[in-house]
């Protein structure tokens, strides 16, 4: 668990706040009548904060990433129900314009890589200690094979 919780995370703050947006962008006009792809929007949109605080919260490192994973699996979901709801006539150049670039900050903050090189220069997970090291923040609590690449954008420093 990273220091203050998930919601110290500035990627699930983010993501939380995307996720309201999307609820208020398809709450009325011809989104309010299709509900099938409302629904899946908005079950995406959701994912995406929801993932992010699981993994942070989840004992091991593998686990961790397998939910992080999973955000950024949701966030592609999203931009590609956008790009639909535009295509369709649901929403406008300007929204879709808004939530791809938002769908590609979020991927950019989650980024994975399989190493089993000890001195990595990434963050092991988004949680447990943190130390400098080369200019990057490594947890070295937990050698994994798994390494996760995190902008600034996700941890509160």
């Amino acid at each position: 668990m990273s220091r203050g919780g998930f919601k110290e995370l500035k990627v699930w703050q983010k993501s939380k706040d995307f996720a309201v947006y999307i609820y208020k962008i398809n709450d009325d006009g011809k989104f309010s009548k299709d509900y099938i792809l409302r629904d899946q929007l908005r079950r995406a949109a959701i994912s995406i904060s929801s993932s992010i605080a699981e993994g942070d919260e989840r004992e091991t490192d593998k686990e961790a990433v397998r939910y992080f994973y999973i955000a950024k699996g949701s966030s592609a979901e999203v931009l590609s129900q956008a790009i639909i709801s535009e295509e369709i006539g649901h929403t406008n150049k300007d929204s879709l314009g808004y939530i791809e670039q938002k769908c590609i900050e979020i991927r950019h903050a989650i980024k994975i890589n399989s190493s089993k090189d000890e001195n990595i220069q990434m963050i092991i997970r988004a949680n447990g200690l943190w130390h400098k090291a080369k200019g990057k923040y490594i947890n070295s609590l937990s050698p994994s094979l798994f390494a996760l690449r995190l902008s600034p954008f996700f941890i509160n420093t």
